[in-house]
């Protein structure tokens, strides 16, 4: 089974958009910048609770968590397959 990724574009881009950097999110948080770097960088995965403070921190409503921590990175070089084809296979 591949290892899955997720994109954090959006979530970079929130950070970027309320003047966090990586150090200052992380302060807030509060979480070790070098961690919070191996989550972002897809070293790691996040908490639950990590989730939650750094949505705290952000203004992300709960409903919005998915578009910022859950969306699959697509690579070019491989084609999802849909769950009636995975089925198949």
């Amino acid at each position: 089974m591949p290892k899955l990724f997720y994109d954090y574009t959006r979530l970079k881009k929130r950070m970027k958009d309320m003047r966090y950097t990586q150090t200052t999110l992380a302060r807030e948080i509060p979480m070790d910048r070098q961690t919070l770097s191996t989550k972002l960088s897809h070293r790691s995965m996040f908490k639950q609770n990590e989730i939650s403070e750094i949505a705290r921190v952000l203004n992300i409503d709960a409903e919005e968590f998915g578009s910022y921590f859950f969306t699959l990175v697509v690579r070019k070089d491989r084609q999802m397959l849909g769950d009636d084809e995975r089925k198949d296979s």
